[in-house]
């Protein structure tokens, strides 16, 4: 049986993998993922990455993935990234801290696996 994290690290793995192009965008925009939830708050920074460029966008399905994953978005397709925003922003405190906290531990396994694979995909 798996634990939580190894499901994270595993599920960003194949994200990061997925990718195909845009290397140095998609890592710049993995890298500053924590950073931006701890300064700016997770309602913030998806409202920002959401007015930002495609690769921005993924992140956010990504986010929207693993929220399914981990059964915290029961039976709710959220397509559009503005609706997925507005669910956030009408969460309570106890379930916004616990969603801030998945999303950091996910943001977390990104930026090591993007750090050492986009890195690599970036010098060919």
């Amino acid at each position: 049986m798996q634990s939580l994290e190894h499901k994270r690290a595993k599920f960003a793995y194949d994200k990061i993998n997925s990718i195909k192009s845009n290397y140095k965008e998609y890592r710049s925009c993995i890298m500053n993922l924590g950073t931006l939830i701890l300064n700016n708050g997770l309602l913030a920074t998806l409202a920002f990455y959401n007015t930002k460029e495609n690769h921005h966008k993924e992140v956010i399905n990504w986010i929207k993935e693993e929220l399914k994953n981990e059964n915290l978005l029961e039976n709710q397709k959220y397509d559009d990234n503005n609706e997925f925003i507005k669910c956030i922003s009408g969460l309570d405190t106890e379930t916004y801290i616990l969603y801030t906290t998945v999303i950091l531990s996910l943001s977390n396994w990104l930026k090591r696996f993007a750090d050492s694979i986009l890195k690599e995909k970036e010098k060919e």
